[in-house]
C-alpha cells in the first residue's frame, strides 16, 4: 500500500498484462500497463485517469502523475514498487500464454527490501 492520501485521490483500474514492446530505451522493453483512476477528490489529473507503463528497468508515468506524487509526498521509486508488485500478481494470476518475461522487473521489484 502507498498511502491513504495516495487512495483519496486515486483507484488502481485495469492491469493489461503484454505484449512485450522491445525498446532500446535505458528503461527496458514494455511489458503492460496499470490504469489509474480519479476518485471525485482528485484535482490533480486533468483527464481523470492515466497510465503506468510497466518496463523492467523503469515505469513511465506522466509529468501530471509525477507532479501529484511529489506534491503527496510520496516517492517514485515506493510507487513504482507498489505498482510492479501488482503488476506481477497479476501477471502470476494471468492463463495468457505468451506472457512477457518479467525476470528482470522481479529483480527490479525486491532491490528495496
Amino acid at each position: 500500500m502507498i498511502g491513504q492520501n495516495f487512495e483519496k485521490f486515486f483507484s488502481i483500474g485495469s492491469i493489461n498484462i503484454g505484449p512485450t514492446i522491445v525498446s532500446i530505451s535505458q528503461d527496458g522493453n514494455i511489458l503492460g500497463s496499470i490504469q489509474l483512476i480519479s476518485t471525485e477528490k482528485d484535482i490533480f489529473l486533468p483527464n481523470k485517469s492515466s497510465g503506468i507503463i510497466i518496463r523492467e528497468f523503469n515505469n513511465t508515468i506522466s509529468q501530471d502523475l509525477f507532479n501529484a506524487l511529489q506534491y503527496l509526498c510520496i516517492d517514485k521509486v515506493k510507487f513504482d514498487y507498489y505498482m510492479n508488485e501488482l503488476f506481477i500478481l497479476e501477471w502470476e494470476s494471468s492463463d495468457e500464454i505468451k506472457k512477457p518475461d518479467i525476470s528482470n522487473l522481479k529483480r527490479r521489484a525486491y532491490i528495496f527490501l
